[in-house]
């Protein structure tokens, strides 16, 4: 586990509206087909080291898989509801990872300051944290897990 940010580093991204939808893209079907390459997790210090954010990222298993999933779920008790959402990235020649976490927050109804899709996955750690702090939580610790 490697923790990249510390507590209090306030994003330089921000969420500038939520629409209130369901993810509609139907399902990324089964999970368990797919590998497991990153999580990235925010983490409150000041609500006894509460997981507010778990964001994973997947891939085909097939070697001719080129799509990057990515799976989010909001826990934060200051939210009005339960999020959980996902979306994916294919193709060639930008960041899949970045670009499936901003699929996945762009189909909860998220809407930022600053496009992330494609940018790298510091700019998706930072959009993470921008929704951490939508909800209050603007004390945030990141916490990233390598995959198989």
């Amino acid at each position: 586990m490697d923790s990249k940010k510390g507590a209090g580093v306030a994003s330089t991204n921000q969420v500038v509206s939520k629409l209130h939808r369901s993810n509609d893209k139907g399902s990324m079907g089964n999970i368990r087909a797919k590998e497991f390459i990153k999580g990235i997790k925010l983490l409150s210090p000041s609500h006894g080291h509460q997981q507010v954010i778990d964001c994973r990222l997947y891939v085909g298993r097939s070697a001719k898989s080129s799509r990057v999933y990515a799976c989010v779920w909001v826990h934060a008790p200051k939210a009005p509801e339960y999020l959980y959402t996902h979306g994916y990235a294919g193709g060639w020649g930008y960041d899949k990872k970045s670009a499936a976490v901003w699929d996945a927050l762009n189909n909860a109804g998220f809407a930022f300051r600053a496009d992330f899709s494609g940018r790298g996955m510091d700019s998706a750690v930072d959009a993470l944290r921008s929704v951490a702090e939508y909800y209050g939580y603007d004390d945030c610790i990141v916490v990233e897990m390598a995959g198989g």
